[in-house]
Formats: C-alpha cells, sequence, structure tokens
C-alpha cells in the first residue's frame, strides 16, 4: 500500500482519528449484522477497501492514561486536534486543558524520583498496542470483518466492518520498535460467507528515542505540573493575618490548606510545561505508524560542569525536600545508565566505570591564581551486557547558565541601593551571587567555547550521529511596543492607596505588610537602561556564540521563532498594573484590594512570555525544608519562601515553551524523516 510522506502538523492520508474507527475508542462488542439491504454491495460502489492504522498512546511517557478508558479516549483526542494544528495558542489551551484534568499524570510517567531514573520498561518496552480498521468504513455498515495477522495477537478475529480492532505487537528482541505484520480483513458477502472483497497492510512500528537535556529553560522552570494551590485564600487569609507575621497567607504553606506546588520531578523543578516535551509531543501525533520514547534529564540551574557532565549536588528543588538526598550523577551520565538493556531477570545492567576528568575552563581575571582551568570529576557507568539503546535526537539547552545569564538578570533586578541597615545587608548577601555583564560577556568570549567543546565530544560518544537541536534563549527585557521596558509605573495614573502598588516581590519586605516600611520595600525591575546593557552583551552575544558553536560542530540552532516573541517581555501586557500589583488584604475592610490570590491562573494565556518575580511567587512559592546558606539567619520563613520561589521569574510561561518547541518539532521532523 502507498502511503504518503507525514508532514508536520498534517497527518497523512492513512492518519486515523476515532471518526474512520466509528468513533470505537473502547471497542465495544461488534453488533449484530444489519439486514444487506442496509448498504449497497461494496462492488456496487466500485468501492476499494483500505485500511488505517495507528500506533495507540504514541507519546509513550503519558501511556498510563491507557488504565482509564475516558482518560485513553481523550489522550487520542488530544493527539488529533495536536497534529491538525499549528496554531500555538491552540495547542497551547489544549494541553494545558489535558494535563489540568489529570493533575496526578506526572506522577506516573515512568521516573523514579527517589532513584532518579525511568523504568526499564519504559525504556525497552515489550509489545506495541496498534488500532486498525478500514479508512472508510462507512460502505461497509454491516458487513463483518474477519481479521488475521502474521505477527502479533489481534483482539478479536471478528468484528463488524465499521469497528476497528486492536493488534498487539511484540517489540523486537533489543531493539526499538516491532517487527512487521501483514494484517488482512476479509468482507463478507450475503449470507455471511467471506467473499474476495479482501484488503491488508503491512504494519510495522519504529520507536524513536528523544532525549532532553539541559537546563531550566528545558526544564519548565516557572511552571510547575501542579501550582502553588491559593484556593482556600478566595475568603481571605485568616484572623492569624493580624496575630503573627509567620501566619500570613504566604507564611507557611500549610496555613488554611494552601498546598505547595508539585513537580515531573521536584529536585530539578522539572515539569511537563516545557519546550521539549512540547517538541516531542508534537513530533510524536504527527506520526500515527511510530512511537516516541521522551527521556527528560534537564535541570533547572544546570551548567555543562555543573549538571550535565559533572554532578549537580543542590539544584533548586533540594531545599524543598528535607529527606532528599545530593544529586549524585550528571545528565549524560544518567542516560547512558537508563540506556542500558535489562538482563534476564529485568535488572539494568548498568555498571559503574572509571570517573571521567574533565579540565573545566576558567576565565583568567576572576580565577584563583589566574588559572585557565581547573580539573573536575564525574561519576560514569557502562552496560556490562550489549550496549544500550540507540538515540534517535537529542534536544539541548545549554549555555545560559555557564556564563550567568540568570545571575546578570539578578543583578540588573536588584536595587542599587537599600534604604535602611537590614536591608542593606541582605543586598550585599544577594548581590554576592550575582554576575556583571562584563564577566557574562568574558565567559560567552572564553570559557562558553570549551565547554560546550567538552558537551559535543562526550555527546559524540553517547548519542553518535544522532542530531542534537538547541533552541536560542529569548529576550525577556522588551514590552509590546518593541521597547525595553521601563519604570513600573511608567502609563500607571496617579498613586495607588493600596501598599502593593506597582510594588515587585523582593527579599526584603517580599509581601508588603505593616511591618515593613514602604521605604524598605524593594522594587524588583528591570529598566530600560540596564535592558539595553542586558540584551546585546549577554543575550545577542549568548546566542550568536552558541550559533556560531552549533555551525562549526553539527549541531542544529533553531531561532525562528524569536521575532514573535520580541514583544513579549516581562513588562507587556494591556495593564502595567497587571504585571506588578500584589494581591492585598485590607484588615480594615475584611476584603482583598486589586484582586483576589485564589484566582490566580499561572497557564491562561497572556500578552508577556516571562513569569514576573509575583508571577512566580503566586506560582511556585512553598515552604523551605533546609535553609539558604548566608541569608537564612536574618531572613523571616515568609520572606525565605518567596525568596525560594523567585527562582521560576523571569523564565519563559508554556506560551513561551510551546512556539520555542513547535518551531523545534518542525525542525525535529526534518532530520528524523517519517518511517515510510
Amino acid at each position: 500500500m502507498n502511503v504518503k510522506p507525514i508532514g508536520l502538523g498534517t497527518l497523512c492520508a492513512l492518519s486515523v482519528s476515532a471518526a474512520a474507527f466509528g468513533q470505537d475508542p473502547a471497542i465495544p462488542e461488534a453488533p449484530a449484522p444489519l439486514p444487506m439491504a442496509a448498504a449497497p454491495a461494496p462492488a456496487e460502489l466500485g468501492y476499494a477497501p483500505s485500511l488505517a492504522w495507528r500506533v495507540e498512546q504514541r507519546f509513550r511517557l503519558w501511556d498510563s492514561v491507557k488504565t482509564n478508558p475516558a482518560d485513553a479516549d481523550a489522550a487520542e483526542r488530544l493527539y488529533t486536534v495536536l497534529a491538525e494544528t499549528n496554531d500555538a495558542d491552540v495547542f497551547h489551551d489544549d494541553v494545558v486543558g489535558f494535563l489540568k484534568g489529570r493533575p496526578n499524570l506526572h506522577r506516573k510517567a515512568h521516573w523514579d524520583v527517589q532513584a532518579r531514573r525511568y523504568d526499564l520498561s519504559y525504556i525497552y518496552p515489550t509489545t506495541y498496542t496498534i488500532r486498525i480498521g478500514m479508512k472508510d468504513p462507512a460502505p461497509l455498515a454491516g458487513r463483518t470483518c474477519q481479521w488475521t495477522t502474521t505477527v502479533g495477537v489481534l483482539d478479536r478475529a471478528q468484528a463488524g466492518c465499521e469497528f476497528s480492532v486492536l493488534l498487539t505487537l511484540p517489540a523486537r528482541a533489543g531493539l526499538a520498535g516491532s517487527p512487521p505484520a501483514t494484517v488482512t480483513a476479509i468482507v463478507t458477502v450475503a449470507g455471511g460467507e467471506p467473499g474476495q472483497l479482501t484488503t491488508s497492510d503491512t504494519v510495522e512500528v519504529r520507536d524513536q528515542l528523544i532525549v532532553s537535556l539541559g537546563d531550566s529553560f528545558a526544564s519548565g522552570e516557572g511552571n510547575p505540573d501542579v501550582p502553588t494551590n491559593l484556593a482556600a485564600l478566595s475568603a481571605g487569609p485568616g484572623a492569624e493575618w493580624n496575630a503573627d507575621w509567620k501566619q500570613r497567607w504566604m507564611g507557611r504553606a500549610a496555613l488554611n490548606g494552601i498546598r505547595n506546588p508539585s513537580w515531573f520531578d521536584p529536585a530539578c523543578h522539572r515539569s511537563f510545561y516545557n519546550q521539549h516535551l512540547v517538541a516531542a509531543l508534537k513530533f510524536a501525533v504527527a506520526r500515527p505508524h511510530e512511537a516516541v520514547t521522551f527521556l527528560s534529564y534537564a535541570c533547572s540551574g544546570a551548567a555543562v560542569f555543573n549538571g550535565l557532565l559533572t554532578s549537580q549536588p543542590q539544584p533548586p528543588g533540594y531545599r524543598d525536600d528535607p529527606g532528599m538526598a545530593p544529586l549524585q550523577d550528571a545528565q549524560v551520565e544518567r542516560l547512558v545508565a537508563d540506556l542500558c538493556p535489562p538482563d534476564a531477570g529485568g535488572a539494568s545492567t548498568a555498571a559503574p566505570a572509571a570517573a571521567r576528568t574533565y579540565q573545566k575552563p576558567l576565565v583568567k581575571d576572576w580565577a584563583p591564581w589566574s588559572a585557565a582551568s581547573e580539573k573536575v570529576e564525574a561519576n560514569a557507568f557502562r552496560c556490562a551486557g550489549p550496549p544500550g539503546r540507540r538515540i534517535d535526537a537529542v534536544l539541548m539547552s545549554v549555555g545560559g547558565n555557564d556564563v550567568g545569564f540568570a545571575p546578570v538578570i539578578q543583578g540588573a533586578l536588584l536595587p542599587r541601593k537599600a534604604a535602611d541597615p537590614f536591608g542593606t545587608a541582605i543586598l550585599t548577601l544577594v548581590r554576592a551571587a550575582t554576575v556583571s555583564p562584563r564577566e557574562a560577556n568574558a565567559r560567552i568570549e572564553e570559557t562558553l567555547p570549551r565547554s560546550l567543546a567538552a558537551l559535543a565530544a562526550r555527546m559524540r560518544q553517547v548519542s553518535g550521529r544522532a542530531p542534537i537541536l538547541q533552541a536560542s534563549y529569548p529576550s525577556p527585557v522588551r514590552g509590546s511596543d518593541g521597547r525595553f521596558c521601563g519604570p513600573l509605573d511608567e502609563n500607571l495614573p496617579g498613586a495607588r492607596s493600596h501598599p502593593s502598588a506597582r510594588r515587585l516581590v523582593a527579599p526584603s519586605g517580599i509581601w508588603p505588610d505593616q511591618d515593613v516600611p514602604p521605604e524598605a520595600r524593594w522594587g524588583m525591575s528591570i529598566d530600560q537602561r540596564e535592558g539595553a546593557l542586558t540584551e546585546p552583551v549577554v543575550v545577542t552575544s549568548l546566542n550568536n556564540s552558541i550559533e556560531l558553536f552549533a555551525l562549526e560542530n553539527g549541531w542544529v540552532f533553531v531561532e525562528d521563532f524569536a521575532p514573535g516573541m520580541r514583544t513579549r517581555g516581562w513588562c507587556a501586557g494591556d495593564s502595567r498594573a497587571e504585571n506588578s500589583d500584589l494581591p492585598d488584604w485590607s484588615a480594615k475592610d475584611r476584603q482583598w484590594v486589586t484582586w483576589n490570590p485564589a484566582t490566580w491562573d499561572p497557564y491562561a494565556r497572556r500578552q508577556r512570555y516571562f513569569r514576573t518575580p509575583n508571577d512566580a511567587a503566586l506560582t511556585q512559592a512553598q515552604e523551605l525544608a533546609r535553609p539558604i546558606p548566608a541569608v537564612s539567619q536574618v531572613l523571616t520563613q515568609r520572606q525565605l519562601a518567596l525568596m525560594n520561589a523567585l527562582s521560576g521569574a523571569f523564565h519563559p510561561t508554556f506560551q513561551a515553551h510551546v512556539t520555542m518547541g513547535l518551531s523545534l518539532a518542525n525542525r525535529l521532523n526534518s532530520e528524523l524523516p517519517p518511517a515510510r
């Protein structure tokens, strides 16, 4: 059977929707045959039947939905919609709606949070399920089809021709995908006897392994699978508001039923809401004859020599859980271990190998004793048995933390001075972790190329000739008019009476309470001068450096989405107050001023594509289980919780991740041609 190649966003002529299978996702028992007069004989119509088929739950990371028929049906409907659209808003809304309706899906997605590895049964499946039926079943309504297959097991040998059947195919031993099977359907004629109307097709599954490595722009920082639940605050923060600062509405996560955010991987703040998952999902839904195994190891805060090639002991989520052990394995080495095939008993064949040694490059002017590099080591693994599963593509996001992208933004956010000794002490502590644009630029020129070269060399050993795709880092500092974001009170009419007006959260006076005088509050923002310095010196230079490296080393640099994000920075929006106002409780009037925090939805579509500090505080604040070095002794518990949440500030929203992910998917589709 000839098959038209599948283009991304367009299902081929053989793509299978629920309609093509008579709306039969659960495959009910075949109904009693209709009288033969109910439909003309196929021969009288000049009808030549043909088959259509698809891999069930082909985005395998979410295949736990198959245990619930309603969820499985919803997933297949979602895949059909996503396959047929390249509209970012449609893609965003449908994925958000699907995930919100299944708030525990991220807990059942083959990732062992404690062991920090993927299930071997996920990486090495033993079977694939195929749904196959008549491409155009209407002319055959009322007739019976007899089904046979040369490989695998059919769930039934006979069914009404308007219904589909399920075929379970074995996986090829040690390889991804299934062996080919010839599936045949014979249509009955008058009297119920098999006739000469026969059609067949060859069914073979190709299982594509797509890997995600990198930093917070790949993990989904700022976008937890389940955000902080503020519903309990609808009627106010409670009587404790005026009694004890620790009991104010963001002071303790357990107060009034406020629930902490939840992540696919809590340590790394990794969620389903990220560009790499979008790319893999879009790729999967557009390939009905293929399965996609998606492995993400991305971790917020990761850099080449702090997470990818060497360990990242304490990523942002480390402070959220008192029982969490420091992370021991680098992302690349964990990937190597996970890909080792299981032995006869189903256990991993991964074994420790000699530690890998690297020379971490240093910026001369900032390095101790002006050293050019320092020796670092990483735990390593090897496969004790056969080699590990082959990687088909790698999605990468690296470079930002290597040059200090986030610390530069943080430095620009902080006020130049504090109004009191307490604020000055906090400011000094926080500024110690920032990076100046000049140092960031030096890292871009001196150390980033050498760090990326070390990563590329190791990736050639691990992923072979698999394409490596890296998206550019978008700039967060321009508003709706394309100009750099200015003062927060720009275009706001007059002063507000409530204390949170035009204020973004900050470590000193994070929430505007009566015990924090206005002059001691910090307004966190990036003004036009800072934006004009940060964008060309850091963002543009960083992307230029990565693009040049990609060109010279065979990586694929994706940036065609960037122009559309140029007017979607953190200050973009119809109302500047929307970006800067905090919900404020009036004890006198017993009501929320400005807006009710219980109505906050971090996944509603907005003009801005980046989280403001307020967004981050409302979306992922939770009580710390471990102290933050240096500042825990001087900040209140409430301030610490919100300071920790600021790791999500100035990161892309899921809208931005969809825009970036769809561009990656388009290029991924070009790099990995369809099976047939």
